[in-house]
């Protein structure tokens, strides 16, 4: 229920770098010195601009992302960093699977 509430009182760009990123935007001090003068929307659509100039999609001619960035806290200190389709099929979802039972299976 919490979090519907903080999603209701995001605005629509902060929403889509969320959607875009799987991680919540936090405005830390070096966004705040970086993005001077900027508000939270105006910031979160900076940061979706230079996130799909970097990684594919234009969002000026209205191409949408075409993946979504996951991030997973697998041990202190590690994290692990996925960038996935945008449309992930079930198919690809087991193919994912498979190669990380592999990576399990047989460590180096």
């Amino acid at each position: 229920m919490i979090d519907n509430i903080h999603q209701i009182t995001k605005g629509k760009k902060e929403r889509e770098f969320n959607k875009l990123t799987g991680k919540a935007m936090r405005i830390g001090s070096k966004l705040k010195e970086r993005f001077a003068g900027l508000n939270r929307e105006e910031i979160a659509a900076r940061l979706i601009e230079e996130c799909l100039q970097k990684h594919g999609g234009n969002a000026a001619e209205g191409e949408g992302p075409q993946f979504v960035l996951h991030s997973l806290v697998l041990r202190p200190g590690r994290t692990a960093h996925l960038e996935l389709p945008f449309d992930l099929t079930p198919q690809e979802a087991i193919k994912l699977q498979k190669f990380i039972e592999i990576l399990v299976t047989n460590p180096k």
